[in-house]
């Protein structure tokens, strides 16, 4: 008997072979005599072999038809060939029998249906889909389990960082007890700026309480402390500016998860979206956080307010987080009448806190956040800066980015961000301010709202609202430990979201719907909070990046002109000008930015020290609010509404003996004591009105129309064609009556704050000298008129 040797071809060479040796040997055998089957060593081998790269694969062993006759032969079938297999490859005459019957049947039926014009039912495999529910309930069970092993581990690992850096902070405080702070590493950028440093780190100050040798020893104010510990009531306004954000959705979910107490959260959100995109970047901030992230938003649906924006005309970021200061201010002005709340009532000892929409945040960030904002001890303190990634968060990181530089493009921007290690408190900064997150008292969103009219501005918006804030007496603090956390990956990596629109072609005609008034598209309704803010665009003739660098005297003085002039005062005197509290000079120094020639001078990322100013009642807020929304000339007194002229004028034509003779003198004084002084520049009213005219006055004729009898009033010329001129003079008229030396030190301050531009001469201004002309001259038109009279 012959045996045979596989082929080098493979397994199923040498199984055919096999096979073929098989029938010979078979036909060789003696039927009489039949001989015990000879086993071939290398068969097996190989049939072994086979049986056990099946079961490697996880499948059922099915021999071939060659393997089947091997084992016939050696009497090993029932052994090795599974029933089913045998059943399929040898079936029996019965079931032959019954499978005809079936298919004969079937086709009966099929034959029968058709000719009805009815398809028959697809089989029915209900035990096979049952199987298949199950194995997928078992699979996601199986999953859920290994979901939680994988954040059971990621949360003890999160426990092991956590405690890791606490210690390494123990160690390193015992060097350095407050932390350090980095003023610059030594490479060529920083080379270039301070050729002769500073470089490396310093350790942080333990207080930043005033060292001036006339204000040593004082510190900010901080009397505020009812909310101060693990109070969680003290509501908290986030406002949000997104533009096609679909991590917008995603926000809101980290917010109201991680916090504290959420029911204390209020989200205002500028939700910019394309019509009729598919993407889901446009789906809607609301809407993806229904669908992706909490089936049973409507907890939250009262403390969330959506304002739905067309993102192709988009104006910057800025111009959309201007909306949420005047939604802002809107709620706090209407704070006692429920009725025109837009979301929530404002109070000025609220929290707002201003993010990016691609956010996440630490366990109790509300509680942490609120603590932190007390270990500043400043009432008027502003939590800001570049926060760190989001695959830092939840991990008590303790290197915290740290603003302290700028560079000039078109305007001023923050560059090169340093970072502090370990503080045990949160450090002052030179009033360097970051968009992504500024967490502050609501008194301050009041007295230093975003400007509604720097459209289009990237660059300008974080250098001016900073040094907006300090001038007002507001001072920016980095924290000192990191609880919110920035998407930079995501976002910066989603060219539709990350361009803000920038290059956008912008039409203010609608095609599609009705347009707003500021020209925008709008997917919902109109809004009360932004209606006067746009009534008074056409008003002004400077906006974006120009109005920054006006208002900051970047590059110019910007007043060579008398448009400039009587622009740059508007500016500086709006409710988003400048403060009283500091100078542009102190501006200069504090932050070592010379705004004049574009640079910085001096290095001011170490300690700084807070600077001294007297305190207003009320935060300042109603001082500010009195502004008007597009400035008007520094006075005591607010504009005096439609009305109040209406009711002046008719008692003062009540008595009047003439209709031929104007106005007595004594009604015009009083007139003019409430602002109504015939070509003045008054702009806006207490309340933001927009006044009259397009120079802002309200006239007797204006006030006279409704009952259609208008008279005439002599009303004087402006002494003064210069704005300047009559800006300092109605401002210092009262301080000259009082004294030569009250007036020369109001003159002195405003030429620190860069508000007038005049030189002393001989000890005696240019200024009090056109004074004196001008009180001499009204005498004598007063004299005058009152003879004519």
């Amino acid at each position: 008997m012959s045996t045979t040797t596989p082929s080098k071809g493979g397994g199923t060479d040498a199984v055919a072979a096999t096979g073929e040796d098989v029938q010979q040997q078979e036909l060789q055998v003696d039927p009489v005599q039949p001989e015990e089957p000879e086993v071939d060593p290398v068969q097996m081998m190989k049939l072994e072999n086979k049986e056990k790269q099946t079961e490697e694969k996880g499948e059922q062993a099915s021999p071939s038809e060659n393997d089947i006759k091997i084992i016939n032969q050696q009497g090993k079938v029932e052994d090795l060939i599974p029933k089913k297999e045998k059943d399929k490859a040898e079936p029996d005459a019965e079931q032959r029998e019954s499978k005809k019957k079936e298919e004969q049947g079937g086709a009966d039926e099929k034959k029968k249906k058709d000719e009805d014009g009815e398809l028959p039912p697809p089989p029915v495999q209900e035990k096979e889909e049952n199987t298949s529910d199950e194995e997928q309930k078992m699979e996601h069970a199986m999953q859920a389990e290994r979901e939680k092993a994988d954040l059971d581990q990621r949360t003890l690992e999160e426990q092991r960082i956590v405690a890791d850096r606490l210690q390494a902070q123990l160690n390193f405080n015992r060097d350095h007890p407050h932390g350090v702070t980095l003023l610059a590493r030594d490479n060529t950028n920083n080379r270039r700026l301070f050729p002769n440093g500073p470089f490396g780190t310093i350790d942080v100050a333990e207080t930043d309480c005033a060292q001036e040798e006339d204000e040593d020893g004082r510190c900010p104010y901080y009397s505020m402390v009812a909310d101060k510990g693990k109070e969680t009531t003290t509501p908290i306004h986030i406002l949000i500016a997104a533009f096609r954000d679909k991590l917008c959705a995603r926000t809101l979910h980290n917010a109201f998860t991680h916090a504290t107490n959420p029911s204390r959260l209020f989200i205002r959100v500028i939700d910019q979206t394309k019509k009729d995109s598919e993407l889901e970047d446009d789906a809607g901030c609301w809407e993806l956080y229904c669908e992706k992230y909490n089936t049973n938003c409507q907890e939250y649906q009262s403390q969330v307010r959506m304002v739905k924006i067309d993102a192709s005309l988009s104006k910057g970021p800025t111009y959309a987080r201007s909306k949420l200061s005047a939604m802002v201010h809107w709620d706090y002005v209407h704070r006692d009448d429920p009725a025109e709340i837009d979301l929530q009532k404002v109070d000025l000892q609220d929290f707002c806190m201003q993010i990016d929409s691609h956010m996440d945040f630490s366990d109790h960030f509300d509680v942490g956040l609120i603590d932190m904002h007390h270990r500043t001890k400043n009432d008027y303190s502003v939590l800001s800066t570049y926060v760190t990634d989001i695959e830092k968060n939840n991990q008590d990181e303790r290197t915290v980015p740290n603003l302290c530089m700028v560079t000039f493009t078109s305007s001023i921007r923050n560059w090169g961000t340093k970072e502090c290690k370990y503080l045990t408190r949160p450090k002052l900064t030179n009033a360097m301010w970051g968009a992504g997150l500024s967490f502050h008292r609501c008194h301050a969103e009041l007295v230093v709202p975003v400007d509604p009219y720097l459209d289009n501005v990237f660059d300008g918006e974080e250098g001016s609202r900073g040094i907006r804030f300090f001038t007002h007496g507001y001072d920016v603090y980095t924290p000192d430990i990191v609880l919110v956390t920035h998407d930079y990956k995501t976002h910066q990596g989603n060219p539709v979201v990350h361009t803000w629109g920038r290059g956008a072609k912008r039409n203010d005609e609608d095609e599609e719907g009705e347009a707003g008034e500021d020209g925008m598209k709008l997917h919902g309704d109109r809004w009360k909070w932004n209606d006067e803010i746009e009534k008074q665009r056409s008003e002004l003739t400077v906006f974006g990046t120009n109005r920054v660098n006006m208002l900051l005297g970047i590059g110019s003085h910007h007043n060579s002109t008398e448009q400039e002039r009587r622009e740059l005062e508007l500016i500086r005197n709006s409710r988003f000008g400048l403060g009283t509290k500091r100078t542009m000079e102190q501006v200069r120094t504090f932050t070592g930015i010379n705004l004049l020639e574009m640079r910085m001078e001096e290095n001011k990322c170490g300690n700084n020290y807070w600077v001294p100013y007297e305190e207003s009642p009320n935060y300042g807020v109603d001082e500010i609010l009195a502004r008007g929304n597009i400035g008007m000339v520094a006075t005591k007194s607010p504009l005096a509404s439609k009305d109040q002229v209406l009711n002046e004028l008719k008692k003062a034509r009540a008595k009047k003996k003439s209709k031929k003779d104007a106005i007595p003198i004594s009604s015009l004084d009083e007139l003019k004591s409430k602002d109504l002084k015939g070509g003045s520049s008054h702009r806006g009213s207490a309340t933001g009105g927009s006044g009259r005219g397009s120079r802002g006055r309200v006239t007797e004729k204006d006030a006279l129309e409704e009952e259609e009898e208008v008279e005439h009033v002599e009303t004087p010329k402006p002494l003064l064609g210069n704005p300047g001129l009559r800006h300092a003079a109605e401002v210092l008229e009262k301080d000259f009556m009082a004294g030569a030396s009250a007036f020369k030190a109001k003159e002195e301050q405003m030429l620190a704050n860069g508000e007038v531009d005049f030189k002393l001469v001989g000890g005696v201004s240019a200024i009090i000298l056109v004074l004196m002309l001008v009180v001499m001259s009204q005498t004598s038109k007063q004299r005058n008129h009152k003879k004519n009279s």
